[in-house]
């Protein structure tokens, strides 16, 4: 689910730019000021958005979130 959201924001189509795979399954990108990052976990995909400044120590909270 995640690869498919990041194939379709990197279409030129949105205020995204071209998503990065940070590492497997995890993607980011940035737009409106924040940085983005998007996973899939469990039945779902998590979606954050931060201020930069903040992007790794959110991306980590967010990925031992999702393990419980």
């Amino acid at each position: 689910m995640a690869a498919q959201m990041a194939e379709a924001i990197g279409g030129g189509q949105t205020p995204f730019t071209e998503p990065v795979e940070m590492q497997p399954g995890v993607w980011m990108s940035e737009g409106l000021g924040q940085v983005h990052y998007f996973f899939a976990a469990g039945n779902g995909v998590w979606w954050i958005s931060v201020d930069p400044a903040l992007g790794d120590d959110a991306l980590q909270q967010a990925l031992v979130a999702s393990k419980n």
